[in-house]
């Protein structure tokens, strides 16, 4: 339950050795970079040469459809090398898509002139013999049926159509005419609307032997492209693999470089600067004096660093997961208390009372297990710990699922007449509500002492003394507390004039000048910006905030117990209704009565835990202004494109 203590270090060498040192950083994974910066010197800031190259990459492996697989190991390479090889392995890719883009191209006409050969199939003749005939023009097409009825029009014309197949709108096949008048020939079949087909010189024998002519080539040209774009051959795996390490090798280098911009660089010397865990000083510097050409000044306390140091909380395994909700709020500064613990113990105290069920809350505590076991939530492990606290307080209530008497033999096993509390008892209503106070009263004293600590530590004496949440108020309030608890529950009135004096007016007094006594006591002098009068007047308009907020905080508590009872009662209709519809549906009221309790009841339970720790208690001591620890680190490569 605290901060971790930080050490400042400097750190510089040849801008050479920059990047290594960079890369040593990010696998210690434990130094916070400083940066502020120096005026004297200019930040080491270009171009990243190495997040085009990873680009291209990634793209080479798209394109060869190879974005899965394992992300390898990492390797080295040189930055040279690694452009001359994507450059040449792009180069071999263009060949490949401008080969595979040629391939497709012939697979196309071969199937174009496979469909239009289908149609000459009843054909017996070499067309080779055909198109080879002397002083004969001959064209191969099809003839809408419309002109092919028109044809007898034109039977003194010399030319012979031969028509081999009809599917029902056109007639495939041959029209012959004499070399002398194929002109005009071809004008009355362009009459007709005849669509001239082109039979292509890769067509040899009759139509049935081209047809397996090019069936077999077609087989070849779907071999070829298949080679092409399969990345999972034999001859393009060992491209891939490679590929895929200059990814995970570029990555790495890329993100090194962005690292730069938190040096510092004069003369060809860069200069480094920024935390580390006081307790990895020493790992951080063997480890850059072994592996880098570079020094290390002599780690420095943090209180003498140029800037204030980042925050990282360290805590015990029961209060680690509330530093989530210690994060949601902002994090404590260097010099402040870490609240992590104080949140751990209250928040599940204040969850298992007003959430007190044995069985609800082993089902909250297994639910948060299974969360932080597979999910890997900190909430998970919050609701675990949570869900205990519900199981003691649920025996204390002697509640399990919402049965009232089921541990009644437990307690008389161990000598009690029936259960701790009965909450739905009448006579137990105003305990309750009073005790939900006096828990209220407890914490937010307990949020006064830590605030006394924080500010002792950051040297605010003047706060500590005399503000609302310093010594002035802490008497005051206890005071208050003291008397009013006295007189109403012990019928002893302990406001005396002494009392009233000592506990009363001259803390009040001190909270109510607390600017110009703060100022004295820090500074040794009083200076009032807004003058005596008008600070005399806001003076009282701040000490009447102060005790509405006195007030306020500590009935917020009064909903620890209404929830205490709310829960009760919710789980006692769940019960008349199980009675109310017999035997056999009972249990189903039963389950899914629970189940919509522990949905609603707990998430609100939860939330206003929450809320009470905000602003009940953080309110009082925290400040929320402190830099999260942010160390370098370089994100997992990821190699798949």
């Amino acid at each position: 339950m605290a901060i971790e203590k930080m050490k400042y270090i400097n750190i510089y060498g040849p801008q050479s050795e920059l990047m290594r040192v960079l890369g040593v950083l990010t696998d210690l994974a434990c130094f916070h970079p400083d940066t502020a910066g120096k005026e004297e010197f200019r930040p080491n800031v270009s171009d990243n040469p190495y997040a085009a190259l990873l680009g291209e990459a990634q793209g080479l492996l798209a394109d060869l459809h190879a974005e899965g697989g394992e992300t390898p190991a990492l390797e080295s390479f040189e930055l040279a090398d690694v452009r001359s090889m994507i450059g040449g392995y792009r180069q071999k890719l263009a060949q490949s898509a401008e080969k595979h883009s040629e391939l497709l191209e012939e697979k196309t006409l071969y199937a174009h002139t496979r469909h239009q050969l289908r149609h000459l199939e009843k054909m017996d003749v070499n067309l080779d013999d055909v198109f080879s005939l002397q002083y004969v023009k001959v064209r191969f097409g099809r003839l809408p049926k419309e002109g092919y009825r028109k044809l007898p029009y034109y039977a003194d014309r010399e030319f012979s159509f031969n028509s081999f197949d009809f599917d029902g709108e056109y007639y495939w096949g041959f029209y012959f005419t004499p070399e002398q008048i194929s002109d005009e020939v071809d004008a009355i079949f362009a009459s007709l609307h005849f669509e001239r087909l082109r039979v292509p010189d890769f067509v040899h024998g009759t139509p049935g032997e081209a047809l397996i002519q090019i069936a077999e080539h077609e087989a070849q040209l779907n071999a070829k492209i298949e080679e092409l774009t399969t990345p999972t051959r034999d001859k393009t795996r060992a491209d891939l693999d490679t590929i895929r390490r200059m990814c995970v090798w570029l990555d790495r280098q890329s993100q090194l470089y962005d690292m730069e911009k938190y040096a510092q660089v004069m003369g060809g010397t860069f200069y480094l600067s920024g935390f580390v865990p006081k307790a990895e000083s020493r790992r951080v510097t063997g480890r850059l004096t072994a592996e880098c050409d570079c020094k290390v000044s002599d780690p420095i306390a943090s209180a003498d660093a140029p800037v204030p140091p980042p925050i990282r909380l360290k805590n015990n395994w029961f209060a680690r997961p509330f530093e989530m909700y210690v994060s949601m709020y902002g994090l404590p500064s260097y010099k402040d208390v870490d609240p992590t613990g104080f949140v751990a113990v209250t928040y599940s105290i204040l969850f298992g009372i007003m959430f007190g069920d044995v069985g609800q809350g082993l089902c909250v505590c297994a639910a948060g297990l299974l969360m932080a076991r597979f999910m890997k939530l900190p909430l998970g492990s919050i609701l675990a710990r949570c869900g205990v606290f519900s199981m003691f307080f649920g025996l204390c209530y002697g509640s399990v699922f919402g049965y009232e008497h089921l541990l009644d033999p437990l307690y008389r096993a161990v000598g009690l007449s029936g259960k701790p509390l009965e909450v739905l008892a009448p006579e137990n209503t105003n305990f309750i509500l009073i005790g939900s106070i006096a828990i209220g009263v407890v914490v937010i004293l307990a949020s006064i002492l830590f605030g006394l600590v924080s500010k002792a530590k950051r040297g605010a004496r003047g706060a500590l003394i005399f503000s609302s949440n310093g010594i002035a108020g802490l008497v005051f309030y206890g005071a208050v507390i003291a008397g009013a608890a006295s007189l109403l529950l012990l019928d002893r009135n302990l406001f005396t004039p002494v009392f009233i004096a000592a506990g009363l007016v001259i803390p009040f007094l001190l909270m109510y000048f607390q600017e110009p006594l703060a100022q004295w006591v820090d500074h040794h002098k009083v200076k009032l910006e807004s003058g005596k009068a008008e600070y005399v007047a806001s003076a009282f308009f701040e000490m009447f905030d102060t005790l509405l907020t006195y007030a306020s905080n500590t009935m917020s508590f009064l909903r620890v117990g209404g929830f205490v009872l709310a829960h009760a009662g919710m789980m006692s209709v769940v019960m008349t209704l199980a009675e109310m519809v017999g035997a056999g549906a009972a249990p189903v009221v039963v389950v899914i009565g629970n189940i919509f309790v522990m949905g609603m009841e707990g998430l609100i339970v939860g939330i206003q835990a929450l809320r009470l720790e905000f602003y009940e208690v953080f309110s009082r001591f925290f400040d929320a202004d402190g830099v999260p620890f942010t160390p370098l680190t370089v994100r997992a490569a990821d190699a798949r494109g």
